[in-house]
């Protein structure tokens, strides 16, 4: 994972693969402010369940094999080292090692675009909290590549089930993910990034995030400066009715919409 702007990279990402709830979101922050006044957390279920039942052990597999949490999760991390949070996300040091790839380049601050994705990404391994099939929660790992490139260099998702049987499968599934990263030419993904179809993916979800942050930010003046204290109120209670944490979010409050738009994800166009 990059270095600069990681953070609110690690916050775009989850927030954009979650449905992360606003509201939620700053009750979160608020809880890490000593100045800021403490509220109770309600753990979703699915989340206390993975945090439970296989947290550590996935914790404990990936290390074992080399992998590392990522710079932006560390604050993820208990005081014996164990990881708190199903957010996490660990990342795979050894890829392009036989080709020993440019730091500065691995950080995206040689490639001509503003943005991050724009470089080579190593593996990742993740939860997922999208809304999948029968399948229930899974466990993510992305594979070596341009995020969302072309055909032939983009980052490939591979998924298993979040249970002690997708664990098991687990190690088999890394195995080629590693073996690939470790030998993989990131020349190939650097030219094509940036002069060849990588290169078109990435101006266009450059500019569908700009889209995607801008109505975010109108969502925020809108609901500091512009919302009564009871549209405040509907707001909240709509949220305490209506948010499930995987497909519904604060952003489909229908209160919205006459104050902003609608979220420009709800284009048919958008992600693709």
């Amino acid at each position: 994972m990059t270095k600069n702007n990681g953070r609110k990279k690690a916050n775009r990402n989850f927030a954009t693969r979650s449905g992360q709830r606003y509201t939620r979101a700053r009750r979160q922050l608020a809880s890490h402010d000593r100045t800021a006044p403490m509220q109770a957390a309600v753990a979703d279920p699915a989340e206390v369940w993975i945090f439970e039942e296989q947290l550590h052990e996935l914790q404990r597999l990936l290390e074992a094999r080399g992998w590392v949490l990522s710079t932006d999760d560390e604050d993820m991390l208990d005081e014996q080292g164990c990881v708190i949070s199903p957010e996490a996300t660990w990342e795979y040091p050894a890829a392009y090692t036989a080709w020993q790839l440019d730091q500065n380049v691995d950080q995206g601050q040689d490639l001509d675009s503003d943005d991050e994705d724009a470089a080579p990404h190593v593996p990742l391994c993740r939860f997922s909290f999208e809304q999948n099939d029968d399948r229930g929660e899974l466990i993510v790992v992305d594979t070596a590549g341009n995020w969302k490139g072309c055909e032939a260099h983009r980052v490939v998702h591979h998924e298993v089930p979040a249970t002690k049987e997708g664990l098991a499968q687990l190690p088999t599934v890394l195995a080629d993910i590693e073996e690939q990263a470790r030998t993989l030419d990131p020349t190939a993904l650097i030219e094509c990034s940036t002069s060849g179809p990588c290169s078109g993916h990435i101006a266009r979800r450059a500019a569908q995030r700009q889209t995607f942050m801008d109505w975010f930010e109108a969502m925020r003046q809108a609901y500091e400066q512009r919302l009564t204290d009871q549209q405040r109120a509907e707001l909240h209670a709509w949220e305490e009715a209506n948010l499930d944490g995987h497909s519904v979010a604060t952003s489909d409050w229908p209160g919205w919409v006459p104050l902003i738009g609608a979220p420009p994800w709800r284009n048919p166009q958008w992600g693709e």
